[in-house]
């Protein structure tokens, strides 16, 4: 205690000294059960990684709302492609083959593979059965991005075949899937 300390400030001084080594010593003691810092670190970057998200969203429909200004007609479409029908034709036809092949690959992988997990997941350790269940999930996720593909290919087709692109014309997904039996065009690599 020095000369200009009451003996109170001390023991308010005393008592802050402590509460202050208790809070350095519970947050290395969390720190261990907890790794709080990397915790912090991650907060502070997905809360950055999320305002550059919020900023590419705004930027993609700011994006959007030009572009559906600025619909071009069927013909100013297919001129601005650099092709003629017929080569956006094959194009299409060929992407959707290549989609179909790729979507039956996955198509028979996927559920071979999750029948050889379940008949082996006894013998398997946990690590490598999440592993393959893992694989599973991102072959599942092939195939569906595939199939997708095939759908857009035949779509595609569909606006070449009836020359219609815009909602005014009724060339919308919408209207492709009203008027056509599109799942029957999409089984089918034709």
């Amino acid at each position: 205690m020095t000369h200009d300390e009451t003996p109170r400030q001390h023991e308010t001084a005393s008592k802050r000294g402590m509460a202050s080594k208790v809070g350095r010593t519970s947050y290395r003691v969390a720190n261990v059960l907890m790794p709080l810092g990397e915790i912090t670190g991650l907060g502070k970057l997905a809360a950055r990684s999320l305002g550059h998200t919020a900023r590419r969203v705004a930027r993609l429909r700011e994006g959007i709302r030009q572009e559906k200004q600025t619909q071009l007609t069927f013909e100013e479409a297919v001129a601005a492609s650099g092709r003629t029908e017929a080569q956006l034709g094959r194009k299409f036809l060929h992407l959707k083959r290549l989609w179909w092949v790729a979507t039956l690959a996955g198509a028979l992988i996927t559920p071979l593979l999750l029948v050889m997990i379940v008949l082996a997941a006894h013998t398997l350790p946990g690590v490598t059965l999440i592993r393959a269940l893992t694989f599973v999930l991102i072959f599942a996720a092939i195939t569906a991005i595939a199939a997708t593909r095939v759908v857009i290919s035949q779509f595609r087709r569909w606006q070449l075949a009836t020359r219609r692109l815009t909602p005014e014309d009724r060339g919308t997904f919408a209207d492709f899937r009203r008027e056509t039996d599109w799942l029957a065009q999409c089984l089918t690599p034709f």
